[in-house]
């Protein structure tokens, strides 16, 4: 098995020295972490296997990314995949990120695509992270169990008429102005 290791220059993970080595791990030996909160439907997962068997070389473009404990961090479904195809390796980046790195990384890399274990996505990660990292679930999640009637605002009297101009151009009422401008940016003539 070759590895290639890379040292990155710049680096905003905390001032730590980190690196990447590209390289083929056995497929057996990755672990499923626990906390992961994506699930992939049958019907979805079923098209990935499909896709990995047809399109291998896939694999090396989009490598499974794992830690040092060889933790898988991203890909997690495709290491299933290629558990069902048989693979004995899989092209894999390893990486040394710190733990809270490695969490943030789970959650921004998977934004786009299966769906999330909600149990594990509010009881594992902090929700302001989740917010900050813009997690879609998260803000349907909370938005719906706001009650609108209970924000207050308090405001310098020219920042409370900007407030309410913006608020009624997004609603018939600023209460409704508010609820469409958090949930999707759309106002009320969109």
């Amino acid at each position: 098995m070759q590895s290639v290791g890379y040292r990155l220059k710049h680096s905003s993970l905390h001032n730590k020295k980190v690196y990447m080595v590209r390289k083929y791990v056995l497929t057996d030996s990755l672990v499923v972490r626990e906390d992961n909160p994506r699930l992939l439907k049958k019907n979805k997962f079923k098209k990935l296997v499909k896709s990995l068997e047809t399109f291998p070389e896939m694999m090396l473009v989009r490598p499974i990314v794992i830690n040092e404990k060889n933790e898988i961090l991203a890909g997690t479904m495709r290491h299933l995949a290629a558990q069902e195809l048989g693979w004995e390796e899989v092209f894999v980046i390893q990486v040394n990120w710190t733990e809270d790195v490695q969490k943030e990384f789970m959650i921004k890399d998977n934004t786009h695509a299966g769906d999330w274990d909600t149990d594990k996505l509010f009881n594992v990660f902090d929700v302001p992270d989740l917010f900050e990292w813009s997690v879609p679930v998260v803000h349907e999640v909370m938005l719906d169990s706001l009650d609108y009637s209970d924000i207050t605002f308090r405001l310098k009297d020219k920042d409370a008429e900007m407030v309410t101009r913006v608020l009624k151009a997004y609603g018939k009422t600023l209460e409704q102005g508010l609820v469409n401008l958090i949930k999707n940016g759309k106002g009320k003539n969109e």
